[in-house]
């Protein structure tokens, strides 16, 4: 329902349901955001220590679900519909990835995959899970998805690299932040 759209909203209802869908959005986003920020850990450290990375991995692919969950609740909260098949769909697409992720460290364990073909196999199922997620479920996993692949290219390629060039986005980043509240003009006041 579309606040605009019913005349028989008061003001107050027309507010309340419009920071409420503020407020689902912006929650969703920052759920969205955490799941960048743990993609870029698990990245690093899949460059830096394979070890560590397989156990990374196999946390963060839960966690990826429970993420996915949680913005489907907040999705579906004021509406009417049943919620329980969505929350079983994803729970099983989740699974279904963490079963795979499983699957190649077991490959890698028995020396059918070395390091680097299991690891830039399990960045890439997990980029694909995060894809159709976006697709099946909330679009911005197709966000996070195209990160995650991205990423596993760009690692692949220049992975000699990928410590200056993160270092060098990271400033960038905050280059920009710092850049923006500086040069933030500031609206007049109203004289009463």
């Amino acid at each position: 329902m579309h606040a605009s759209a019913d005349t028989s909203l008061s003001r107050d209802e027309v507010i309340i349901h419009h920071v409420s869908d503020r407020r689902k959005w912006y929650t969703r986003v920052g759920l969205c955001i955490t799941m960048l920020v743990l993609c870029l850990i698990g990245l690093a450290l899949t460059d830096y220590d394979r070890d560590q990375s397989d156990t990374y991995w196999m946390v963060m692919v839960p966690i990826f679900g429970v993420i996915s969950i949680v913005m489907a609740i907040v999705s579906f909260r004021g509406t009417h519909r049943n919620i329980w098949p969505m929350i079983a769909r994803q729970a099983l697409h989740w699974l279904g990835l963490l079963i795979a992720v499983r699957l190649m460290l077991m490959l890698e364990a028995q020396g059918n995959m070395n390091r680097n073909e299991a690891g830039f196999s399990i960045l890439t199922v997990i980029s694909l899970a995060a894809f159709l997620a976006g697709v099946h479920f909330d679009w911005m996993f197709i966000i996070v998805g195209a990160f995650i692949g991205i990423a596993t290219i760009l690692i692949s390629s220049i992975q000699e690299y990928m410590w200056t060039i993160l270092i060098a986005i990271a400033l960038l980043g905050a280059v920009m932040i710092w850049g923006r509240k500086l040069f933030r003009t500031k609206k007049p006041s109203k004289a009463a």
